[in-house]
């Protein structure tokens, strides 16, 4: 099938999105990886949307026609094309938007942190990265600061995948 959407690529593999919903990934040289219909797909004339690279995921808006409600968003591992996760948007309708990803950064004092996640330095200062997509939703946050103990930095990574869903947080 044809393609309209602009390919993303990561530096080590080139992502395209055919208008028939098929999604494929090929290699530097053009030769195919992986290859993956979206499914189920009910477009006004066909998908084109373009897809986005993300921290090793390749993210797809599948916006489609609002009666069927079965518009999500998903995320494809780009490695292997599996989903690794989808967030459903039933009241959506269809566009040709491509998904955006909003970086904010920020700080938070020691004691947020420590309170939730029971370690680390309550004196000190944390850095948070906030990964908000378009649609508004909190998909990961990532701090960095004296998780253990005072002098020490380290990061850890919160990635939601069940947006609107309880989770339990642990300690690192």
């Amino acid at each position: 099938g044809y393609t309209a959407p602009t390919p993303a690529c990561d530096g080590e593999r080139v992502y395209v999105l055919f208008g028939s919903a098929v999604l494929a990934a090929l290699d530097l040289n053009g030769k195919l990886l992986w290859r993956k219909n979206i499914v189920p797909h009910d477009y006004d004339v066909a998908i084109g949307n373009s897809p986005l690279v993300h921290e090793g995921l390749v993210l797809l808006m599948c916006e489609q026609m609002k009666g069927k409600k079965a518009s999500r968003l998903m995320a494809f591992d780009g490695k292997t094309g599996d989903v690794k996760w989808e967030q459903k948007r039933p009241d959506a309708d269809w566009t040709h938007s491509t998904p955006l990803l909003t970086t904010i950064k920020g700080s938070l004092p020691g004691k947020a942190v420590t309170d939730l996640f029971l370690i680390g330095e309550s004196s000190g200062s944390f850095t948070a990265t906030y990964g908000i997509t378009d649609s508004q939703e909190l998909r990961q946050v990532v701090l960095n600061g004296p998780f253990f103990g005072a002098g020490t930095a380290s990061t850890y990574t919160l990635t939601l995948d069940k947006y609107g869903q309880p989770v339990t947080i642990t300690k690192p």
